[in-house]
């Protein structure tokens, strides 16, 4: 990406969030200094649910950044690079 002040974000969606969205993944195009936080609000824009509270009600949803949990990277304030790509897993239930 040539232009310096913005960053490309790939989401991937998994599960019942796959069904919520209509998607499998996504790529947003949003200003360098973006948070995990920020992208929760550019979703909700975008699919017309509220994804901060989707998480909030399922305690179990992973939701990794390059591969990592995003509670060990900030949490909600996680920063997101450039070509960063972010993946929503709902909880999972069995054994």
């Amino acid at each position: 990406m040539e232009n310096n002040e913005y960053i490309k974000v790939n989401v991937m969606f998994f599960g019942d969030l796959r069904n919520l969205t209509g998607t499998r993944q996504k790529e947003f195009i949003m200003k360098k200094g973006f948070k995990l936080s920020d992208l929760l609000i550019l979703l909700e824009q975008e699919y017309h649910f509220s994804f901060k509270k989707y998480i909030e009600e399922n305690k179990g949803i992973r939701i990794l950044i390059n591969g990592q949990e995003y509670e060990r990277l900030g949490g909600i304030n996680a920063l997101l690079g450039n070509e960063f790509t972010v993946v929503f897993f709902p909880p999972l239930f069995g054994g």
